[in-house]
């Protein structure tokens, strides 16, 4: 990811100097550090800022971002302090991020609900019944990814907690014979199953909160 700093500051009239003074940086430091090719993002902001443009006007536009097409976009990526820019929307996931419990809760609801009434076809007609196990996914507010998928053929559910250092736990809600229903034979108590799920990631979230007090 080359950048063009040299040619905006052709366009401005500007030196290396002029953006240090106003940094309150060393002139030799900052061009040393920009040589590089792959400074901080917190120094490309400082520059951006000291210039009067904006951080991605910094980068070098490459072919396939140019010849991308509309709406394809570009976004700057920070990995360890350090900016990465993405030109290919196909190889970005979009995850949901879930700042507050209502929503969360609205959705795990949504999605065991969902199981249910796959469950349901079963009796009924077994050409609608989904075979493949289904899933969702999204990241909470600790940052921390969780994945909850069905397995239609056992009737259970899988919850992934990922955590940033790499770390990974995972629960088992056997639906079919933890959580039977005390109204119906075979039925499932989809709120005590709900509950259950939504207790553990809540839960998490809290103690990872906590921890980082």
């Amino acid at each position: 990811m080359e950048l063009r700093i040299k040619d905006i500051l052709r366009e401005k009239g500007l030196t290396i100097k002029d953006v240090a003074d106003r940094m309150g940086a060393d002139s030799s430091n900052l061009a040393s550090a920009l040589k590089k090719g792959n400074p901080k993002l917190s120094m490309l902001e400082d520059v951006a800022n000291a210039i009067g443009c904006n951080i991605t006007e910094l980068f070098k536009p490459n072919e396939e971002a140019t010849n991308a097409p509309k709406g394809g976009g570009q976004a700057l990526v920070l990995i360890d302090g350090e900016a990465y820019r993405l030109t290919k929307a196909k190889d970005v996931v979009r995850l949901p991020s879930y700042t507050d419990y209502a929503e969360l809760r609205n959705n795990l609801k949504g999605f065991v609900q969902r199981a249910e009434k796959d469950r349901d076809k079963k009796d009924r007609d077994k050409k609608d019944r989904e075979k493949k196990p289904f899933s969702m996914m999204g990241m909470v507010e600790t940052f921390e990814v969780f994945n909850l998928l069905y397995a239609p053929e056992t009737e259970t559910f899988y919850l992934t907690l990922c955590y940033k250092n790499g770390r990974c736990e995972t629960y088992s809600y056997d639906a079919k014979y933890e959580y039977n229903s005390p109204e119906t034979e075979d039925g499932w108590d989809t709120d005590a199953l709900y509950t259950e799920i939504r207790n553990d990631i809540e839960e998490a979230i809290k103690t990872k909160t906590e921890a980082e007090k």
